[in-house]
């Protein structure tokens, strides 16, 4: 719900006006400089030093069952699969996403922590939407055939 209400805020012509006026009459950038100053003088009354005001860093730390290790990760407020989809005007469509630490649940796989290094900078892969888009993407090919 927040992520639909911020991107028609930060649209100047959304596909599906606002309603209501959530900005209360400030522009979004008086919203969100406002909002900033805000936030350091709270910090800054608490305590004036910003290096103190750093969470500690925290870990993801993956055990595989069976074969293989996957180094740690830095530990974002996020699940290890995401995923964003655009839904634009018309026929546009465009979607990403990342699954950590890889594609494959198998330790013995080579996309097994294939997306790890992906995760762990905020990076996305574009996803395969439709037929056409696997071409020249497809590695292996298996059929499966009911007895």
């Amino acid at each position: 719900v927040m992520g639909n209400l911020m991107s028609r805020l930060l649209d100047e012509d959304p596909s599906v006006p606002l309603l209501h006026d959530y900005l209360v009459g400030e522009t979004i950038d008086q919203a969100v400089t406002g909002t900033f100053k805000d936030t350091v003088d709270q910090f800054a009354v608490s305590d004036p030093n910003p290096a103190n005001w750093l969470q500690p860093t925290a870990y993801i730390n993956w055990s595989p069952v069976g074969a293989g290790t996957v180094p740690d990760t830095i530990w974002m407020n996020r699940g290890t699969y995401n995923q964003l989809v655009h839904l634009g005007r018309g026929r546009k469509l465009y979607a990403a996403n990342v699954v950590a630490p890889g594609q494959s649940g198998d330790p013995f796989s080579p996309h097994f922590a294939d997306q790890l290094a992906l995760y762990a900078t905020w990076g996305y892969k574009p996803m395969n939407l439709d037929r056409n888009d696997l071409n020249g993407q497809t590695e292996e090919v298996i059929h499966l055939h009911l007895p």
